[in-house]
């Protein structure tokens, strides 16, 4: 069990669908907004670390997929949207998986309960920032198999 102690965070992917959220167009980026510095991201010691994304903007702007109802049973961001308050925050990106927000877990959640809890901390005022804790994901065999395929140069 993910114990997300004192990290706090929050989200809001509008819900499309049984197995992916979204709150933005398809635009995926690793870095933050281009005019912003990008925020440290320290991690612990199992490699979570915390984001701080503030309600700056009107959307969230990432979708996701899983959940505990899935074959991915923590929720992972899948896009981010140019437009929204994570690109603008930065240290968020396309592949991660998303452990807790606003200090509430989301271990065990299905798809549905995941995107509904991250969109309701993302709607609440009462905070200007919601936090994410986060986590690497670690590559699949088949993502191990795509990176280490020969490149072929001409």
């Amino acid at each position: 069990m993910i114990n997300a102690g004192a990290w706090r965070g929050t989200a809001s992917p509008c819900l499309h669908g049984s197995r992916r959220s979204t709150a933005g167009a398809n635009l995926s980026r690793t870095g933050g907004h281009p005019h912003m510095p990008p925020q440290e991201v320290l991690s612990d010691k199992q490699g979570r670390f915390r984001v701080v994304v503030a309600k700056s903007r009107p959307n969230l702007g990432i979708a996701i997929e899983g959940g505990a109802d899935t074959k991915q049973s923590i929720p992972r961001v899948i896009n981010i949207a140019g437009n929204g308050a994570v690109f603008e925050a930065g240290g968020i990106r396309v592949g991660q998986l998303i452990l807790a927000v606003d200090d509430q877990n989301l271990e065990g959640k299905s798809h549905e309960e995941a995107a509904r809890l991250i969109s309701s901390c993302w709607l609440s005022r009462s905070r200007p920032e919601m936090e994410f804790l986060m986590m690497d994901r670690k590559p699949s065999p088949s993502d191990l198999r795509k990176s280490s395929a020969p490149i072929i140069q001409s």
